[in-house]
């Protein structure tokens, strides 16, 4: 971070929850520097999600929108999802399709999932048994 002092760029550093104890040492170090800035995001609230599906899907009822939040549990990238399964399948925000909502967040992380391991190569995809010392 010395070196680029005077240069005009951000530099973003993104964690899982899951992921910050093991990298404690380095995160001490970073939020001990005057210039760095820390943001928490918080899960998407009733609200965002209202907007999310609206923008993405049109006028939506409560029952559906309530539905979508249950579902994505406030994570924005499983209501993504969520909603571009809604959308390749045509699914009106109607509380007559709330029943189908869950299913559509499990289809859209499943291939979302598979998408990224198809990229990380055939070992991931088919591992191979753990051998035992």
């Amino acid at each position: 971070m010395r070196r680029l002092e005077g240069l005009r760029l951000v530099v973003v550093l993104a964690t899982r929850p899951s992921e910050v104890a093991a990298l404690e040492p380095a995160f001490s170090v970073l939020r001990g520097d005057a210039h760095v800035q820390t943001v928490t995001l918080e899960p998407l609230s009733g609200g965002a999600v209202r907007a999310l599906v609206c923008a993405e899907l049109g006028a939506a009822d409560e029952a559906f929108v309530a539905a979508c939040h249950e579902a994505c549990g406030g994570n924005a990238f499983v209501l993504g999802e969520l909603l571009s399964a809604a959308r390749v399948r045509s699914l009106a925000p109607t509380a007559a399709n709330v029943g189908s909502v869950e299913s559509l967040a499990s289809v859209g992380l499943q291939r979302a999932v598979l998408v990224r391991l198809t990229a990380l190569g055939s070992d991931a995809l088919h591992p191979r048994p753990l051998r035992r010392a």
